[in-house]
């Protein structure tokens, strides 16, 4: 897209009304640009470590929004389910723009950083075709494979990043060494999906394989800070150890195990940033959540983490059972108007939240209806809210009216962005929640359809 439109208007007007504040200015990132075909909406920045931040489109397809970062580094910009990587710091003016209709082909980066963020532009496209690809990739013998992806993911950024600009040499060798560990990254990948995609169910990978996929530092707190995919190796090597303390003491749980093993790292950065990923992962449906707390902040060093993981305990203990459920306002329902949390007192709510998209969510329709016939003359509403981003709005409709789904069929205004599903802390779909008739929660994290503890539950409040 090279008509680029920016708000320039209101840039202006944020740097003269802000002149002599130059200091606060300094403490946050300015984001603008414009989004083509779009009317509205939200994107999505994120980071590895669970920091996110949603800015808003308006209806003519602008944004412009002021973020304070807390780490310097490459994060994510994600738009409904696309994404690119972004480097940004504090006191940086980025604009990007970009079609709604083709994110991964459109966005184009300018302002500070630009070159650089544009190289990140060329990679998301190879990304989008790797995904598209992976069978085909992963068919091939381990040689090949190697190969192939060098051809295609090493060499290619290798020269896309020589042409960057305007960067110091750490920051291209941090990007150096960033291209290398997504190349291992994906070659990780192919010990898993080689067997599948072959049906060889006994293969052996060559010998020249563990050696070539753990070939990385595992102390680099410069790049842990700027990498995603140096994140997941770093997290995956130490998962696999958490599995072999599982395996030699039974009693622990993954979580505990895998706990216990990050609590030996050396390295300070490396262990509070696997530390918060798995508080925040496991924070929600721990069963001692005050302890799991306190362990936390026993161990952790990095204030920034300590200070979210705070606010994260407090918003999950707001939704400990009996407490009073978030409530949802208005959510369009596919059999026509509008419907809200507060309509349903006076009777219990199972609630299932998903999307079209979600493999899972999807497999769990079948036993939704069993148990809504069951138990559609008791004195419980079924509600089904989907998360589709509003690019999916119209095929939500569709199979919505083509499976003849049952139950009151709704959908969230803004996907994981509206406040219901933040309130929750909601991480992954398909998601259930059930409520009491007075509107208070019996579980934040009810059984799915399939499980029979959902009939126990049931039956344990008379439903």
């Amino acid at each position: 897209m090279k008509n680029i439109i920016i708000a320039m208007f209101a840039i202006g007007f944020l740097f003269s009304s802000c002149k002599d504040e130059a200091k606060e200015v300094a403490d946050y990132a300015i984001l603008s640009g414009k989004v083509e075909n779009l009317k509205g909406g939200t994107i999505w920045m994120l980071n590895f470590d669970g920091w996110q931040k949603y800015i808003n489109v308006k209806e003519d397809g602008t944004f412009l929004d002021t973020i304070r970062i807390e780490k310097p580094g490459a994060y994510l910009i994600d738009f409904e389910k696309k994404r690119s990587e972004i480097y940004v710091i504090n006191g940086t003016n980025i604009q990007f723009n970009f079609d709604a209709k083709n994110f991964v082909n459109t966005i184009k980066f300018e302002g500070d950083y630009a070159s650089l963020n544009n190289h990140f532009a060329t990679k998301a496209i190879a990304q989008e075709a790797y995904f598209l690809k992976m069978k085909e990739l992963y068919v091939l013998e381990a040689e090949d494979c190697r190969k192939t992806l060098q051809e295609n993911y090493v060499s290619p950024f290798l020269i896309s990043l020589e042409e960057v600009t305007g960067i110091s040499e750490e920051l291209r060798n941090l990007e150096k060494r960033n291209i290398q560990i997504g190349y291992i990254e994906k070659l990780a990948y192919f010990k898993s999906y080689h067997p599948r995609y072959t049906n060889k169910e006994n293969y052996i990978a060559p010998d020249w394989f563990e050696k070539e996929v753990n070939d990385f530092s595992i102390d680099d707190t410069a790049l842990l800070q700027y990498s995603t995919e140096y994140f997941r190796r770093v997290s995956s090597y130490y998962s696999s150890k958490g599995f072999e303390l599982m395996k030699n003491d039974s009693t622990l749980s993954y979580s505990d195990a895998y706990f216990k093993t990050m609590k030996s790292i050396e390295n300070e950065a490396v262990k509070n940033t696997l530390l918060f990923s798995n508080f925040r992962n496991y924070i929600s449906t721990s069963k001692n959540k005050k302890e799991k707390f306190a362990d936390y902040l026993a161990i952790n060093t990095d204030s920034i983490y300590k200070e979210r993981a705070t606010a994260l305990y407090q918003q999950v203990m707001k939704l400990e059972p009996g407490s009073p459920s978030p409530k949802f306002v208005n959510y369009e329902n596919h059999a026509g108007g509008t419907t809200s949390l507060n309509e349903f007192k006076g009777k219990y709510v199972y609630i299932d939240i998903w999307a079209t998209w979600c493999g899972p969510c999807k497999r769990q329709i079948p036993y939704l209806e069993k148990i809504e016939e069951q138990y559609h003359d008791k004195n419980i509403a079924f509600v089904t809210i989907s998360v589709d981003y509003k690019k999916d709005y119209d095929k939500w409709k569709q199979m919505v009216t083509d499976k003849k789904m049952k139950g009151i069929q709704l959908i969230a205004p803004d996907a994981f962005n509206s406040e219901f599903i933040d309130a929750f802390n909601i991480q992954g779909i398909p998601r259930f929640i059930l409520i009491d008739p007075d509107g208070n929660l019996i579980t934040p994290n009810a059984p799915m359809p399939e499980q029979r503890e959902l009939i126990d539950l049931f039956n344990k409040h008379n439903i």
